[in-house]
């Protein structure tokens, strides 16, 4: 688009708060999708393994971070080849 509604590359990812000051979106997201997976991450730990001990007791409790463990590990190696392509990508794109 041309003329006085451009927006340039970083007024697209950044704006202005009340104080003035220049804050990046994408940052401010990427934390956001962070505090999120890890606040459910400590809610089914703690929550759902206290709730399996106080109605099952420890042995579900063992086997219930057997199945956790058996599923956060193929997805935490699928999350980390994710961001290492992401990564190659972006140094292949700088070069």
């Amino acid at each position: 688009m041309t003329g006085p509604h451009r927006e340039s590359a970083e007024d697209s990812r950044s704006s202005m708060d009340e104080d003035g000051f220049r804050r990046d979106l994408r940052r401010y997201a990427n934390q956001t999708s962070i505090r999120l997976v890890a606040g459910m991450l400590i809610l089914l730990f703690i929550v759902g393994n206290g709730l399996i001990f106080l109605i099952y007791g420890e042995g579900a409790v063992r086997t219930s971070l057997l199945c956790m463990l058996a599923f956060f590990v193929p997805v935490f190696l699928i999350v980390l080849l994710l961001a290492l392509f992401g990564w190659i990508a972006k140094r292949g794109h700088h070069e």
